[in-house]
């Protein structure tokens, strides 16, 4: 049985961005840069950063992701859990899907 692997980062990607962002690519400047800051709003235990991390990466490979409480950290409200810099347009496309692997 060597049927093709279900990677599910690449189903979520497709399910959510498809062919764009059309918003993104309407309102947003293709060469604007930003950080964005994944934030816990609660006390937590932190899991799927690297999942996130790889989220990102596929979306737009030139953007630079730092991890900053691992998985199995503690976070108050407040704390920053994951960077991201680049491209505004790419951060975009990919935030939703990112952060849905790092819900509970």
């Amino acid at each position: 049985m060597n049927g093709p692997l279900f990677d599910p980062i690449d189903v979520a990607i497709q399910e959510d961005v498809g062919a764009g962002d059309v918003t993104s690519d309407f309102f947003v400047p293709a060469n604007l840069c930003a950080l964005a800051r994944i934030v816990s709003h609660e006390k937590a235990i932190v899991a799927g950063t690297e999942t996130a991390a790889e989220v990102f990466q596929r979306i737009d490979p030139a953007l630079h992701i730092q991890i900053l409480r691992a998985d199995g950290a503690d976070v108050d409200v407040g704390n920053v859990i994951i960077e991201i810099r680049g491209l505004a347009r790419s951060i975009l496309k990919a935030e939703r899907v990112g952060l849905n692997f790092l819900q509970r």
